[in-house]
């Protein structure tokens, strides 16, 4: 008696680290940026029309898709950065979080009004702002409040930067986690 050997291709449970492998999920989407870090083993990627997806290991939250412990083999987006509008930028997968760089933008009125007396339709306004999720230990999410410091971060939530960042027409452009 043998032992009958199974083709990778039918045995999705097994995954191996290293092996490039064609992602059927994405034989129609252009992608713009990948980020993997070297200890890690979860992916972030943004689309050309950006949205972030995320795919691998989720033990500590860093896919930011709301749940934790599972390994996840199919690209998802990650929707809770999309609901109001946001653009993804910029991306780091750090080796149990993720930082990601999004770009909102809404029309701020003005009071004056044209020459010809008509209002304006008021000016663009663009902001950069910076979330994180997955694990974070050692403040490496950068959320330093006080009242909440917690282990894991499920969702994609807002770092308070504390600090001015001069918007010469492109804010925070990159990001990287270590």
């Amino acid at each position: 008696g043998g032992t009958a050997m199974i083709p990778f291709k039918e045995n999705r449970s097994q995954y191996l680290h290293g092996i490039p492998m064609f992602n059927a999920a994405f034989g129609n989407i252009k992608i713009r940026t990948v980020s993997a870090h070297p200890h890690g083993s979860h992916v972030l990627l943004i689309s050309d029309n950006a949205l972030l997806y995320s795919y691998g290991n989720n033990e500590y939250g860093q896919l930011g898709i709301g749940t934790r412990g599972s390994f996840i083999m199919s690209p998802t987006i990650v929707t809770p950065l999309v609901e109001n509008g946001g653009k993804a930028i910029a991306c780091a997968a750090g080796a149990d979080h993720s930082l990601v760089v999004v770009e909102t933008e809404d029309r701020r009125l003005v009071k004056s009004r044209s020459f010809d007396g008509k209002p304006e339709n008021g000016e663009l306004m663009v902001h950069h702002q910076m979330y994180g999720f997955g694990r974070n230990d050692s403040q490496k999410l950068g959320l330093t409040s006080k009242k909440a410091q917690p282990e894991t971060v499920l969702l994609p939530r807002r770092v308070d930067l504390r600090c001015s960042v001069r918007n010469f027409g492109s804010g925070i452009v990159m990001v990287r986690a270590g």
